[in-house]
């Protein structure tokens, strides 16, 4: 091979690689988020590996005009300042037809000329290719200039759109991420705006609702004085619904921190027994009053978690509180066991399992997909007889989310329901 050509072969291979690793060096700019940074780079190195007097980067902004927002090459300031209107030059034409667009000299451009700014820089040589985004739609452009006559090759034509191609990707991560942080804002002050409205409501209803409650049950024990039976039963109600009132202000504000996810998690070891205990001294004289035998099943007494106490006994209360408001007789049982390490289903491994079955009304097959969407109401249920707000089992599901656990619930209309969660006995942020 002559000496000429061997030096011809070492040329390309020596531009190639500039141009491969031009191109690694904006590629992997994609996921940075500094637009400025890359565009600037994306000027830099178009200028350095087209061999041009001046490179530009376009944007197309939210009123439809191209602004230029990169510049390199000497002199090229003077286009800075620069605008053009959607459907008047070479630009827009590039950015509407989606392809590129090369000429030896603008001077003799018959179709957009040469334009009063590029014929005062003396611009010659010309290309211009859009940068398009994953929706197939124009963004901007990427221009390089020349102040000699320019025929651009194919392969630079490709180089070019191989750069902007890149510079697409990263402009529109970083709008995106721009978007997502604007929504994040907006929501932040909306949940701020709802925390402020929540609070207000919890203390200008909870309070009087508080001092009314207590007001009549003194009234009830006679510390007013002695009522008569009359007097009394008229009082019953009130407090009955003063009471399921104040229930349903606090399970709304309970249901609406869950929803913001804005409940946080108190971790802590403790032995299962501190819950079930409670749980038995509480419940078990409201089931006798209603004549209802009440049995508790722990598998293991001695057995310890690390997780939410408070929220697992909320979820308990709840649990056990329906089970005996919706019995009227018969009897009810909370079952709780650990789901063994060498069963088949290894997901199940290290888990709590959970489950109050009750002989009580029972729930229709159409109502069970809906019993933990908030404020649903089964048909058929007297409501006088069985008030309720229909948010404790939506409070339970979304606090078994919390927990990285799930609630299941077997039920026939007049023979009862079986609820039964499972939970991790390690919650997985402390495992």
């Amino acid at each position: 091979m002559k000496s000429e050509d061997l030096e011809s072969v070492n040329r390309r291979l020596n531009r190639l690689l500039r141009e491969q690793s031009a191109l690694r060096e904006i590629f992997t700019q994609i996921n940075l988020l500094d637009v400025g940074h890359l565009l600037h780079q994306l000027a830099e190195q178009t200028l350095a590996l087209l061999s041009v007097d001046h490179t530009q980067v376009r944007l197309l902004d939210k009123d439809g005009v191209l602004q230029t927002v990169a510049l390199s090459g000497k002199g090229s300031e003077r286009f800075q300042d620069q605008v053009v209107m959607s459907g008047r030059g070479r630009s827009t034409w590039v950015m509407e037809n989606l392809q590129p667009m090369a000429i030896r000299d603008i001077r003799h451009d018959k179709i957009f000329g040469p334009g009063r700014l590029m014929r005062e820089i003396g611009v010659k040589g010309y290309l211009c290719v859009p940068l398009i985004s994953r929706q197939h739609k124009s963004i901007g452009v990427l221009l390089a200039t020349s102040l000699e006559e320019r025929d651009f090759s194919q392969e630079e034509i490709s180089l070019a759109q191989q750069l902007a191609a890149g510079a697409a990707v990263a402009i529109e991560n970083a709008r995106l991420f721009e978007e997502v942080q604007k929504k994040s804002q907006e929501l932040e002050e909306g949940y701020k705006t709802k925390s402020v409205f929540l609070n207000t409501l919890a203390h200008e209803l909870r309070t009087p609702l508080n001092v009314l409650i207590a007001t009549l049950q003194l009234f009830t024990d006679g510390f007013y004085g002695e009522l008569s039976e009359t007097q009394i039963n008229g009082m019953e109600p009130m407090q009955r619904n003063a009471i399921n009132l104040l229930n349903l202000i606090n399970g709304i504000l309970d249901l609406a921190r869950l929803e913001a996810k804005r409940v946080p998690l108190q971790i802590e070891e403790f032995p299962l027994k501190e819950i079930t205990d409670g749980l038995e001294s509480f419940f078990a004289p409201l089931a006798r009053e209603k004549g209802l035998e009440l049995r508790f099943k722990i598998e293991d007494s001695t057995l310890r978690l690390k997780s939410d106490k408070v929220k697992i006994k909320t979820i308990l209360e709840n649990l056990l509180g329906n089970a005996i408001k919706y019995t009227d007789r018969g009897e009810i049982e909370l079952r709780i066991s650990t789901l063994a390490q060498h069963q088949s289903d290894r997901s199940e491994a290290g888990r709590l399992s959970i489950a109050v079955e009750d002989r009580g009304l029972g729930i229709n097959e159409s109502d069970l997909p809906h019993i933990f969407e908030a404020f649903y109401m089964a048909a058929g249920v007297n409501r006088r007889k069985y008030p309720g707000s229909g948010l404790g089992l939506s409070i339970v599901k979304r606090l078994m989310e919390l927990l990285r656990g799930d609630i299941q619930v077997q039920s026939e209309w007049g023979k009862g329901s079986t609820f039964t969660a499972t939970l991790p006995l390690v919650h997985p942020t402390e495992s």
